[in-house]
């Protein structure tokens, strides 16, 4: 998939590397609680495989976002099917990008996605103190289903979510 500014391409075995790096960010992996840390590369190389064997399933996406202006990886987008019609999206950047709109641009491309494959909607999860993820929920047109839902972190023991969701209308 690919806009103006970015392309959405498929995960493949040459990104062990950039999402080792990606994932060896404290100030990204902070916000995600299932992903380890310190992240190690041998994690990075499963973490792909299995991005891949899911992407086998063509209404799941598990890709890299490419800044199309430098051909750098900016960061990861996903969207998995949870039920016939309900998938769930998640996104990590690399902290140089953040803030410069990749990962809404790329959210939107995966919500057009959604809808070419039958999904009716999307969830989302973030943390409560993740105000730049909420934000881009929001410019998504996600609205918060539940709030206050404790999550376990790997690395942060129970932590507060709040469960977004974006329906066709």
């Amino acid at each position: 998939m690919i806009s103006e500014k970015i392309e959405l391409r498929l995960i493949g075995e040459n990104d062990v590397t950039f999402i080792h790096q990606l994932y060896s960010d404290w100030q990204v992996v902070r916000y995600l609680g299932k992903v380890p840390f310190p992240y190690e590369l041998m994690e990075a190389k499963r973490t792909v495989e299995r991005m891949m064997r899911e992407n086998v399933n063509r209404r799941n996406q598990n890709s890299i976002i490419v800044d199309r202006s430098t051909g750098e990886s900016c960061g990861v987008i996903v969207l998995n099917e949870l039920f016939a019609v309900r998938a769930v999206l998640g996104f990590s950047v690399v902290r140089k990008y953040q803030g410069c709109g990749f990962a809404t641009q790329a959210g939107q491309m995966m919500i057009t996605f959604a809808i070419s494959q039958g999904f009716e909607e999307i969830q989302a999860s973030s943390l409560q103190e993740n105000m730049a993820s909420q934000k881009v929920l929001k410019k998504l047109g996600f609205i918060v289903e539940e709030t206050g839902v404790e999550e376990s972190s790997m690395h942060s023991g129970i932590r507060l979510a709040d469960r977004w969701v974006w329906k066709v209308s």
